[in-house]
């Protein structure tokens, strides 16, 4: 289960896996008990709206076509009842989408106090705040993915300094690390860097090459390199046809227009005596007959381009990695597809080159990364290998290839790749290596501490603290990659320690290897021997659980604790648990503004530095805010009065329930007022704690 195609994990179209098949779902099968079991199975919350008419776009695959009946109690969609109409559809015209309620995983770009909609300063919400980047943490490759999902063009720059004025909000302390070529800015890894020192005098900005509503986005003056020597040229001396090869060669589409009388400014450098007498089909511009020493033109007369947009950008989906998947093409505004029924490395290797992505390894056709969507642009393409963009090999007149095979590739570079998962902490989990276009696991025989030094090392994670063997951290089931690990210790990467071939093994995935680091991994709880959500507040840091100081410490900072172990928003220092326990105090003068999502986004002395006398370790007891919700009823506004506390949800007894009770629930819920009360289960029985008792509203 997922959601897809949305501005965040938490909404989006709903895709179901069935059978190992995947489906969209049609808009008549879920209603919003449905739809909350999707969100709280996605980790999003509760389920605010449910989108029809595929409002997240159209997906691919069946539509599953079954009406859903669900408590909205279930902890998973499967565990809901449907009605089988053994009917598939495969018109996805009514696709459904949910928006959840997960405050915490909206992530939104905006540009604001530019000149237009794509220029100015950037800021990003989180939930429903917006707040400003640190221009430390800010790139041209942060600005491209922003000005793509404004429907902005390209970046033309990133500048910091505050350039479109100071922000009011709050900075935002995480790191984006985008590549560029993600869709949206939610797909760049978002790194917590903690204090950053910055100020709104240092707020980032981003300047994109066009107006959102603009129908051409590349337009300047044109200039040519003699030598080491950029020059403009004549306008006189440069038509449409020389106007479609420079657009064709800066892959920026095609000419639109040749604007006269420096309309792009005068230039600094000399006036170029070329003249140009393209065809218009050539792919360079040195391609053209070219006649020189032509009647100079003054300054006045710079030649100018406007071409229609960012033509034959390539892209690879669907893979594990930027540098492998199915291979689509931008084209006219639009993603389409490859059919090529000949595909081989030396296409391939042209598409690698062009991503910046090494040279070709394999060369696939559709069964390895599926059917693509969209119109296809290129057919029976023709490379030799050392052309310098895929749109320059040879290749047949629109509508005249028969071919039928989309295509993929797999590149050289991110060939090899290392990541933890199976925990929800970045720093510990199962080791999984990408290796030949899938992830895969190690298997456990001979792992030890020298073998997990080098994953933790690799992944800048520290020292190993434990080096894990019988899936602790869950079994995988993708292939088992390596096995009878020979590590040192000293190796800068897994593989390049001693192993046996790739693949080579002789393990089930029960034998899945896994590591615990030391470096930045981090968690946080509270000590007790009677409460969840009360006690000595513990951080581990560096592999060590220590205290944190009370210092100046203020509500929102307590809320800050309390709502990151899940016990609500609120709470007080409490000095009733006693013992101030014996390992490092890791944090001091802790000064959190009340957006931060974990502690050590928090402003405060460094790591080990503090001011702690006896009596001032914190201990806290957490208030927390107590959700309700009806379930079992025909609509979000009649059914089982059911609340969350602790961590879990829970009934309440029909023991002096009345109209006024109810009224509190129904107005929290803005469901109006009160009709009826209805007691002895009337709605069925929960399966959940009854927390509740005696309510006296």
């Amino acid at each position: 289960l997922a959601l897809a195609n949305g501005s965040s994990p938490c909404a989006g179209r709903v895709d179901l896996f069935f059978q190992n098949v995947k489906e969209t779902v049609s808009d008549t099968t879920l209603d919003i008990h449905a739809a909350e079991v999707v969100c709280q199975q996605v980790h999003c919350g509760s389920a605010v709206s449910i989108k029809r008419k595929s409002y997240f776009g159209k997906g691919v695959g069946p539509v599953w076509n079954n009406i859903i009946s669900c408590s909205g109690s279930e902890a998973f969609i499967w565990q809901c009842n449907y009605t089988r109409k053994d009917s598939w559809r495969s018109d996805h015209s009514s696709d459904i989408g949910l928006f959840c309620s997960s405050q915490d995983e909206h992530r939104a770009p905006r540009l604001v106090c530019g000149a237009d909609a794509c220029s100015g300063r950037v800021e990003i919400q989180y939930g429903e705040t917006w707040g400003a980047v640190c221009d430390r943490n800010w790139d041209i490759h942060d600005a491209k993915v922003v000005c793509r999902q404004l429907k902005c063009g390209v970046a033309v720059s990133a500048p910091g300094g505050a350039t479109f004025g100071e922000g009011a909000g709050p900075i935002w302390g995480d790191r984006v690390d985008c590549r560029g070529n993600e869709s949206i800015l939610w797909e760049c890894p978002f790194t917590p860097q903690g204090p950053q020192n910055c100020t709104h005098k240092n707020d980032a900005a981003v300047i994109c090459s066009a107006p959102a509503h603009a129908k051409y986005i590349f337009s300047s003056r044109v200039e040519i390199l003699h030598g080491n020597t950029w020059g403009s040229v004549c306008d006189q001396y440069l038509d449409l046809e020389d106007a479609s090869v420079i657009c064709e060669h800066l892959s920026c589409g095609v000419a639109v227009s040749t604007p006269r009388g420096a309309h792009f400014g005068k230039g600094d450098g000399p006036m170029w005596r070329d003249s140009f007498h393209c065809r218009g089909n050539e792919s360079r511009l040195w391609d053209c007959p070219t006649t020189w020493d032509q009647q100079s033109c003054g300054n006045n007369n710079t030649a100018g381009v406007i071409c229609s947009g960012e033509n034959w950008q390539l892209r690879l989906s669907n893979g594990g990695s930027r540098c492998d998947g199915h291979l689509e093409v931008f084209y006219n505004g639009t993603w389409g597809r490859v059919l090529d029924d000949s595909w081989d490395l030396n296409d391939a290797d042209v598409v690698c080159r062009q991503l910046g992505c090494g040279s070709a390894l394999q060369a696939y056709n559709s069964s390895q990364y599926g059917h693509g969507a969209g119109p296809v642009w290129l057919t029976g393409v023709e490379c030799l290998g050392n052309e310098s963009a895929l749109h320059h090999c040879n290749r047949p007149p629109t509508g005249q290839s028969d071919a039928s095979d989309d295509v993929g590739l797999l590149c050289s570079v991110e060939h090899l790749m290392l990541r933890l998962v199976g925990h929800d902490g970045h720093c510990r989990g199962r080791v999984e290596v990408y290796y030949n276009g899938s992830w895969g696991t190690v298997c456990d025989d001979q792992w030890d501490l020298c073998d997990a030094e080098v994953v933790c090392k690799q992944l800048g994670f520290g020292h190993a603290i434990t080096a894990t063997t019988l899936a602790v951290f869950g079994e995988g089931r993708d292939p088992v990659w390596l096995d009878d690990m020979q590590c040192r210790g000293n190796e800068s990467l897994l593989w390049e320690c001693p192993l046996v071939e790739w693949g080579r093994h002789n393990c089930k995935h029960r034998e899945d290897a896994g590591v615990v680091c030391s470096g930045k991994f981090k968690e946080l709880k509270l000590v007790s021997d009677r409460h969840d959500c009360a006690g000595r507040v513990e951080v581990f840091y560096n592999g060590t659980w220590g205290s944190v100081c009370s210092n100046n410490m203020r509500a929102v900072t307590i809320g800050v604790i309390c709502q990151q172990i899940g016990c609500g928003n609120t709470g007080i220092l409490d000095k009733q648990f006693g013992e101030e326990g014996s390992g490092p105090k890791w944090l001091d003068s802790i000064n959190c503004l009340g957006y931060e999502s974990v502690l050590w986004q928090c402003p405060s002395l460094p790591w080990g530095q503090n001011k702690c006398i006896q009596g001032e370790i914190a201990q806290i007891s957490c208030q927390e805010h107590l959700e309700v919700r009806l379930a079992g009823g025909d609509s979000k506004c009649s059914g089982r009065v059911e609340v969350r506390y602790n961590g879990s949800w829970g009934t309440v007894c029909d023991e002096s329930w009345d109209l006024k009770s109810a009224s509190v629930v129904c107005r929290q819920l803005d469901c109006g007022s009160a009709v009826a009360v209805v007691s002895d289960a009337g709605f069925g029985e929960g399966i959940s704690p009854v927390w509740l008792d005696e309510v006296h509203c």
